[in-house]
């Protein structure tokens, strides 16, 4: 319990302070660029997450599942699957830059910014997830604070003086530096010496069938988030975006502290019994939505109660609906990320995640370009709102019935 403890402190650390460091990015950046080339910014930013966010694919989570099932195969991933990432990535990384510098003439410098995000990006999360199967969550921790303050001290010259191209090298620096210290981390107690780079198709196989399934899910989860900014930008909404990322950010810190605790209990979880299981599960449901319900009111209470005007450029004073729809649908949230990262994928239930998050992805997308049309900037939220109950619903209801019917399985087997 004690180490349990200790795990979820570090892992809350580490978030807080990545998350610290992007709203701190966010904030002076929208007060430096103002909110149109903030939005030009958070527009690309939200396509390279896109696509790196695919390009993962699921791979950091499967990692921390099939280290925490067998401590041995560590140096395997790093022999086999982290040479072969690094590979695809790198050829993909030129590849993007070609496109850009050649056809969308980005310009050279933003063209070699998103590609190296592109390359630095998964691999970072490839490497967070090796070092959380072998429960390095401390060293985590402080490879993203030294990362976030390097980056820090960047933010106000470079956004001055490069705008936005200078927003997406602090990003580049924050990702070098962290990829650098988690992977150190990753070999700290493997001797060199006996890695030798190899090829086992058989391993990668499997490794990708699994992670296919979460990466789908990724891949849902960006249809129903980073795709608002997308069809945000579609319609010309820049302005919006840079509102929009605030109130998002707001509301994604809110959920940060269920998710930490889920990816800390995961691997403690993969080999527990199904009675255990369905009693956890059914305890986390009552206290966290119960507890995020008074939470809701509790915020909505509070936001009543005082004027919130950040600066001249950005009132949010006009948002009590936004904050209505998005505190309704907060406590679907808070249990859906915790069920998603506690149970459902440490314990190979994937495919639950990604049928139902692929699905609710594209209709967000669909009731996005619709209801934008209708009812302008507000319609992400409509739209937002409505995939996560029903997304949340879904999956809580098919897991159930999922471990309900192993037990049915475990009985006919005897």
């Amino acid at each position: 319990m004690k180490a349990l403890m200790f795990d979820v402190l570090y892992r809350f650390l580490q978030a807080g302070v990545k998350q610290g460091f992007q709203l701190c990015l966010l904030l002076y950046g929208t007060y430096s660029l103002g909110l149109d080339k903030f939005g030009e910014f958070a527009y690309i930013s939200a396509g390279v997450v896109a696509f790196s966010v695919f390009l993962d694919f699921g791979l950091s989570s499967t990692i921390v599942k099939i280290i925490a099932e067998d401590r041995d195969r560590k140096e395997k991933v790093l022999e086999v699957l982290v040479p072969f990432i690094s590979t695809i990535l790198f050829i993909i990384s030129l590849m993007v830059y070609v496109y850009l510098y050649g056809f969308n003439e980005y310009g050279a410098l933003k063209s070699l910014t998103v590609s190296v995000l592109v390359f630095t990006m998964p691999l970072c999360a490839v490497f967070e997830g090796f070092n959380r199967g072998i429960f390095q969550f401390k060293k985590n921790a402080i490879s993203t604070f030294f990362s976030s303050l390097v980056a820090l001290i960047l933010i106000v010259p470079f956004a001055d003086n490069y705008e936005v191209i200078g927003l997406l090298l602090v990003q580049v620096i924050y990702h070098i530096v962290l990829l650098t210290l988690l992977f150190k981390t990753c070999i700290e107690k493997i001797e060199l010496s006996s890695l030798k780079v190899s090829k086992d198709n058989d391993f990668i196989i499997s490794v990708f069938k699994y992670s296919t399934l979460i990466g789908i899910a990724s891949v849902g989860q960006i249809l129903y988030t980073k795709a608002d900014v997308m069809v945000l930008g579609y319609y010309d909404y820049y302005r919006e975006i840079s509102q929009y990322e605030l109130i998002d950010r707001f509301f994604m810190y809110l959920v940060i502290p269920v998710a930490l605790l889920g990816q800390v209990a995961a691997p403690r979880f993969v080999n527990s019994t199904l009675s255990l299981i369905r009693k956890y599960h059914t305890v986390s449901f009552i206290v966290i939505f119960t507890l995020s319900v008074l939470l809701s009111f509790g915020l909505f209470k509070l936001y009543g109660a005082y004027e919130w005007n950040i600066s001249d450029k950005v009132d949010i004073r006009g948002f009590d609906l936004v904050l209505c729809i998005l505190l309704i649908s907060l406590p679907f949230k808070m249990f859906s990320v915790f069920q998603t990262q506690a149970y459902i994928n440490p314990l190979g239930y994937a495919e639950i995640i990604a049928k139902t998050t692929i699905f609710f992805g594209f209709i967000n997308v669909v009731l996005d370009l619709l209801l934008v049309s209708k009812f302008g900037f507000i319609g992400v939220f409509y739209s937002t709102a409505f995939v996560i109950v029903g997304n949340t619903l879904m999956q809580t209801i098919i897991f159930r019935v999922k471990i309900n019917n192993e037990k049915l399985k475990s009985a006919e087997s005897f």
